[in-house]
Protein backbone atom coordinates (compact mmCIF):
# COMPACT_ATOMS: atom_id res chain seq x y z
CA UNK A 1 0.00 0.00 0.00
CA UNK A 2 1.45 3.58 -1.30
CA UNK A 3 1.41 6.06 1.69
CA UNK A 4 0.22 9.30 1.00
CA UNK A 5 3.15 11.95 1.58
CA UNK A 6 2.09 14.03 4.90
CA UNK A 7 1.19 17.81 4.24
CA UNK A 8 3.29 19.93 5.95
CA UNK A 9 2.64 23.67 6.21
CA UNK A 10 3.94 26.95 6.32
CA UNK A 11 4.57 29.36 9.04
CA UNK A 12 2.49 31.85 7.45
CA UNK A 13 -0.88 29.28 6.92
CA UNK A 14 -0.57 28.04 10.37
CA UNK A 15 -0.97 31.60 11.60
CA UNK A 16 -3.47 32.47 9.72
CA UNK A 17 -5.49 29.34 10.77
CA UNK A 18 -4.83 29.77 14.37
CA UNK A 19 -6.16 33.42 14.01
CA UNK A 20 -9.12 32.06 12.11
CA UNK A 21 -10.04 29.13 14.99
CA UNK A 22 -9.30 32.13 17.84
CA UNK A 23 -11.74 34.41 15.67
CA UNK A 24 -14.10 31.51 15.34
CA UNK A 25 -13.85 31.46 18.89
CA UNK A 26 -14.76 34.50 19.89
CA UNK A 27 -17.45 34.97 17.62
CA UNK A 28 -18.79 32.10 19.18
CA UNK A 29 -18.28 33.01 22.66
CA UNK A 30 -20.54 36.70 21.99
CA UNK A 31 -23.36 34.31 20.17
CA UNK A 32 -23.75 32.38 23.42
CA UNK A 33 -23.58 35.57 25.55
CA UNK A 34 -25.98 36.97 23.18
CA UNK A 35 -28.82 33.90 23.14
CA UNK A 36 -28.22 34.05 27.14
CA UNK A 37 -29.36 37.43 27.51
CA UNK A 38 -32.02 37.27 25.35
CA UNK A 39 -33.31 34.75 27.55
CA UNK A 40 -32.83 36.75 30.82
CA UNK A 41 -34.34 39.31 28.82
CA UNK A 42 -37.65 36.92 27.72
CA UNK A 43 -37.74 35.29 31.58
CA UNK A 44 -37.56 38.94 33.19
CA UNK A 45 -40.46 40.17 31.07
CA UNK A 46 -42.89 37.32 31.27
CA UNK A 47 -41.87 36.81 35.22
CA UNK A 48 -41.07 32.97 34.23
CA UNK A 49 -37.47 31.53 35.45
CA UNK A 50 -34.86 30.88 32.99
CA UNK A 51 -35.51 27.39 32.88
CA UNK A 52 -38.80 27.26 31.71
CA UNK A 53 -37.57 30.03 28.95
CA UNK A 54 -34.80 27.36 28.04
CA UNK A 55 -37.33 24.81 27.73
CA UNK A 56 -39.38 26.60 25.59
CA UNK A 57 -37.04 27.81 23.22
CA UNK A 58 -35.86 24.00 22.92
CA UNK A 59 -39.69 23.85 20.83
CA UNK A 60 -37.49 25.81 18.26
CA UNK A 61 -35.92 22.89 17.47
CA UNK A 62 -38.74 20.59 16.33
CA UNK A 63 -40.45 20.00 13.15
CA UNK A 64 -43.35 22.88 11.80
CA UNK A 65 -46.03 19.69 11.46
CA UNK A 66 -44.83 18.43 15.56
CA UNK A 67 -45.19 22.18 16.76
CA UNK A 68 -48.42 22.05 14.80
CA UNK A 69 -50.02 18.84 16.29
CA UNK A 70 -48.35 20.00 19.94
CA UNK A 71 -50.48 23.41 19.33
CA UNK A 72 -53.82 21.59 18.47
CA UNK A 73 -53.17 18.69 20.98
CA UNK A 74 -52.69 15.98 18.33
CA UNK A 75 -49.36 14.89 19.78
CA UNK A 76 -48.37 11.41 20.67
CA UNK A 77 -49.64 10.59 24.45
CA UNK A 78 -45.78 9.69 24.69
CA UNK A 79 -44.84 12.91 23.25
CA UNK A 80 -44.38 15.42 26.83
CA UNK A 81 -41.96 18.06 28.38
CA UNK A 82 -40.34 15.01 29.88
CA UNK A 83 -39.51 13.80 26.09
CA UNK A 84 -38.78 16.86 25.55
CA UNK A 85 -35.74 17.30 28.38
CA UNK A 86 -34.39 14.43 26.81
CA UNK A 87 -33.09 16.00 23.77
CA UNK A 88 -34.10 16.56 20.37
CA UNK A 89 -32.51 15.03 17.39
CA UNK A 90 -30.90 17.11 14.67
CA UNK A 91 -32.61 15.34 11.97
CA UNK A 92 -36.27 16.00 10.30
CA UNK A 93 -36.27 12.49 10.16
CA UNK A 94 -34.93 11.47 13.15
CA UNK A 95 -37.12 14.28 15.30
CA UNK A 96 -40.11 12.79 13.33
CA UNK A 97 -39.06 9.03 14.26
CA UNK A 98 -38.63 9.56 17.96
CA UNK A 99 -41.79 11.28 18.76
CA UNK A 100 -43.97 9.24 16.93
CA UNK A 101 -44.40 11.09 14.13
CA UNK A 102 -43.30 8.48 11.23
CA UNK A 103 -45.45 7.92 7.95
Amino acid sequence: MERIPRRTFTAEFKAEAIKLVAEQNRTEQKRAHAEVSRKLDIANRFKVDLGCVSEVMRMTYLVPDIVEAILQGLQPRHLNLQALRRGVPAGWREKRVVFGFTC
